[in-house]
């Protein structure tokens, strides 16, 4: 029994560790938009036209292009850019519970992976089946959601503040 409560702690250990990197790579990923966004400002006080913002990487021969309203508009805190980084986060988060953690309690407890329950991962589930399979637009079971407090509209706007919120309710 005491080898099982070790084996336990371990592995919870490990998960609020892995968490944690995700949670790192999404922050690192919001304040990259941000200061793109004020590379793009500055560039627009020198050079007053700008057609297209570019992002160069010599490393892999890649560029891409963004317009103004890519950029005013898609990096803001509820821009397109800033829900689908927040979205793949939400998913990211799940998928390690689900296809990794999940299983390991479940063999340790000789139990059926889906007799390892948890308020928190039913509740995003139901947001990772809204972004992935109905274009972040919640799905009919979205009512359910028990821990997590999201506005029922059209499709769902996702924050840093959101992505924070489930970040803390998991470790």
């Amino acid at each position: 029994c005491k080898e099982s409560f070790k084996f336990m702690k371990e592995l919870l250990n490990d998960f609020k560790l892995e968490i944690k990197e995700i949670y790192k790579c999404y922050r690192i990923s919001h304040f990259s938009m941000y200061l793109t966004k004020q590379n793009y400002s500055l560039n627009k006080e020198l050079e007053n036209q700008i057609q297209n913002f570019k992002i160069i990487d010599e490393d892999l021969n890649e560029e891409i292009s963004f317009t103004e309203n890519n950029i005013l508009v898609g990096i803001s805190e509820n821009g397109k850019y800033q829900n689908m980084i927040s979205g793949n986060t939400i998913v990211m988060f799940y998928q390690l519970w689900e296809d990794k953690f999940r299983k390991q309690i479940a063999d340790k407890l000789s139990v059926e992976k889906n007799d390892v329950k948890s308020f928190i991962f039913s509740d995003l589930n139901i947001l990772r089946q809204s972004i992935i399979h109905n274009n972040y637009k919640p799905i009919k079971e979205f009512k359910k959601i028990s821990m997590l407090n999201f506005n029922m509209s059209d499709s769902l706007k996702l924050s840093s503040k959101d992505v924070s919120i489930i970040y803390h309710s998991i470790i």
